[in-house]
């Protein structure tokens, strides 16, 4: 069983003393930590493409956020 390849954290070791007792009946894989204190989550591209559709529909654009331009009157900039 190999070791972690960055600086071991507490969790990682918790884990491969987990793993020691089967590792012998597990194929060779790799097993990837998350060794930050945010945890992640995976969410599969439907149920992602459902959400963000959802969200857009709810989605208010307030008036002062949408794309309008201001022209720069050039005359009235000293430089």
């Amino acid at each position: 069983m190999a070791h972690t390849t960055r600086g071991s954290s507490w969790r990682a070791a918790e884990v491969e003393k987990i793993i020691k007792v089967f590792a012998q009946d597990l194929p060779d894989l790799d097993i990837v930590m998350n060794d930050m204190e945010e945890p992640r989550v995976n969410v599969g591209w439907d149920d992602l493409q459902e959400l963000l559709k959802h969200e857009e529909e709810l989605r208010i654009i307030q008036p002062a956020a949408a794309n309008k331009f201001t022209k720069i009157e050039w005359k009235s900039c000293k430089f």
